[in-house]
């Protein structure tokens, strides 16, 4: 049987080569030329001015035509939409009120943004408009207490010596009138420790709600950490009625803890103990005790907790 020929094959084959060859080749040389184009740009503002509200989104869109390579406008075209975007920083960037709300920039100044974004000279890049209008609303401000949401857990006898110490107690916050009115404290993010057993400070971050800005971010936050040790003392019931009363007892043992510290200069008389005048005028036939140590005191029991009476004529 006869072998069939094969010299056509390789003749095709050799003619889609140089096909293709010549096709890579013009591709190339296209590439390599100039064009201009117009095309649109997303515009991102950021760092608004915390007296300022930028209605959502905060993206405009900026026209400019641009002279390029296709080598330059085909990797510009094969970027991701999301990623053709130039980002303005209002506090970097000098704007201009042009009415109530209306502001604007420059397109000047945002050539060198658009140029590396394309991959271009500034000399290549051309806007058809000489302002990027965009809308900024005035918001009321109001200064409020921070108030600090924590979870502190202690090593074996340590505790918090005092309370905890921030800065500043104050901030001033910016949102629209409905909303500020009804503020009353700016919260921190909840801030949790374990362990602990030496002062510390640290930053704490701001919790906003998000119709809610401050050019104040966080607070500085210092925690005193002390050992403590267990004591006690008896105290006598002090008679704060203009009735005259016998007490049984008339006086109360209390154990408490202390700072180290402050371990020699506690006494009996820094306690305060008193009966509760609300049991005293219902005739109750025993009487709570209140109790207040003096500051840095810890309370673990006292005993009794309440007492008889009689009132005397």
């Amino acid at each position: 049987m006869q072998q069939p020929k094969k010299p056509k094959r390789k003749e095709l084959s050799i003619f889609l080569f140089f096909v293709l060859f010549s096709s890579l080749m013009w591709l190339l040389i296209k590439l390599s030329d100039q064009y201009n184009i117009t095309t649109e740009i997303k515009v991102n503002f950021e760092n608004i001015p915390a007296e300022k509200f930028m209605p959502l989104p905060h993206e405009y869109t900026l026209k400019t035509t641009v002279t390029s390579t296709g080598f330059n406008l085909l990797r510009f075209y094969t970027t991701r939409k999301v990623k053709r975007t130039i980002t303005i920083a209002l506090d970097q960037t000098p704007y201009r009120q042009a009415e109530t709300n209306l502001y604007y920039i420059g397109t000047q100044q945002v050539r060198d943004k658009v140029a590396d974004l394309m991959h271009v000279s500034i000399n290549a890049v051309l806007f058809p408009e000489n302002e990027i209008y965009f809308t900024l609303e005035t918001l009321k401000s109001k200064i409020v207490p921070v108030s600090i949401k924590y979870d502190f857990r202690y090593r074996k006898q340590y505790g918090i010596y005092g309370e905890p110490n921030w800065e500043p107690k104050e901030i001033e916050i910016f949102g629209s009138e409905n909303v500020i009115d009804t503020l009353q404290f700016i919260y921190t993010k909840k801030i949790e420790k374990d362990d602990l057993y030496e002062n510390f400070e640290t930053d704490v971050l701001l919790d906003f709600r998000n119709d809610l800005q401050s050019e104040t971010k966080s607070v500085r936050l210092s925690v005193e950490v002390e050992r403590f040790t267990e004591s006690s003392v008896t105290v006598p019931i002090e008679q704060v009625t203009q009735q005259k009363l016998r007490l049984f007892p008339d006086h109360v043992t209390i154990n408490y803890n202390v700072a180290m510290r402050d371990f020699r200069r506690i006494d009996s008389k820094l306690f305060q103990v008193r009966v509760a005048m609300s049991d005293l005028q219902s005739l109750e036939p025993f009487l709570k005790l209140e109790v207040t140590p003096p500051a840095n005191v810890h309370l673990i029991r006292y005993e009794p907790e309440q007492v008889e009476y009689l009132i005397l004529q």
